[in-house]
């Protein structure tokens, strides 16, 4: 079965993400659900800087019933680059709100990101970005406390 993609808030159908916990998840207290799911993230080795390229995070609910967890804010995935939430130097400040997000039992649900190698930063005339050549720590998660989520090491290169 293929998983189903997300861009965050929405399938690609555009159908939203936040579905209706089961009565089991109630029961499941939350570092016990947390511990129930896995993520990868596949992204490739190299990053050519101004070429945009996709990475994926994979999450799956291991547990064969349908679990449900809150997350702290309307963001329920993100992604970073040396702890650069968005490969953006500037404050990320998400919508406020906490949000239930269910998986149903065994569900794997994929999200998918883009980055160009470079880092968007505060300029004296607007917004700039800066590109980062060499070895990055690129990661991606759950926007769960404490995050459920993957990273890797992927090299930079100037074209």
């Amino acid at each position: 079965m293929r998983p189903e993609l997300y861009d965050g808030y929405a399938d690609a159908s555009g159908r939203e993400i936040v579905r209706r916990p089961g009565w089991f998840s109630k029961l499941l207290p939350a570092p016990l659900a947390r511990r129930a799911f896995s993520a990868t993230l596949i992204a490739p080795d190299e990053f050519v800087v101004g070429e945009p390229r996709r990475f994926a995070l994979r999450v799956k609910n291991r547990f064969p019933a349908p679990i449900s967890l809150t997350v702290p804010s309307a963001r329920v995935w993100g992604w970073a680059v040396d702890g650069h939430e968005e490969a953006d130097a500037r404050a990320l400040d998400p919508p406020d709100g906490p949000r239930t997000v269910a998986f149903a039992n065994l569900e794997t649900r994929t999200f998918v990101g883009r980055w160009d190698g470079c880092l968007r930063q505060d300029g004296p005339d607007g917004d700039r970005w800066d590109p980062l050549p060499g070895e990055r720590r690129l990661s991606a998660y759950l926007a769960t406390e404490p995050r459920i989520g993957a990273e890797k090491t992927v090299r930079v290169r100037e074209r």
